[in-house]
């Protein structure tokens, strides 16, 4: 993980929890959408894309990779992963918001924990597609 992402994750988490807790959790029932109020309410970013790349079956590994400013240096990229699986069983987000039931409620106080825990974990999987020392 790069230092800078841990000092706005530090700096900018109250954030993205009040975003989760005033949001329906239709709001953020997918990964995608997770990743995208990261990089808004964590990351702050203005000028920015994502493409999700492996989430095309019922279980697998998604992959992001977010495209910062222009993208012309390999430093204005940020890149994340997580597993997925097919059911509240062996996913974690269907997990949380009770298979999708929940989606047109705010989240509970035990969901929003999770919810930033899971969010937590795909920050701790942020990485430049340069070294450190190169950023």
């Amino acid at each position: 993980m790069v230092a800078g992402i841990i000092k706005k994750w530090d700096k900018n988490k109250d954030k993205l929890r009040q975003w989760f807790s005033c949001n329906k959790q239709k709001m953020y029932d997918e990964y995608y959408k997770i990743v995208d109020a990261i990089c808004r309410n964590v990351l702050e970013l203005k000028d920015y894309s994502i493409t999700e790349v492996g989430h095309d079956n019922y279980q697998g590994v998604a992959v992001f990779i977010i495209k910062m400013n222009y993208g012309s240096y390999l430093g204005d990229y940020l890149i994340t992963n997580t597993y997925y699986g097919s059911c509240s069983g062996c996913d974690t987000l269907m997990y949380i918001n009770g298979s999708l039931l929940d989606n047109e409620n705010l989240p509970t106080d035990n969901q929003l924990e999770q919810y930033m825990t899971l969010a937590l974990h795909l920050v701790q999987k942020m990485q430049t597609l340069v070294d450190d020392e190169e950023d």
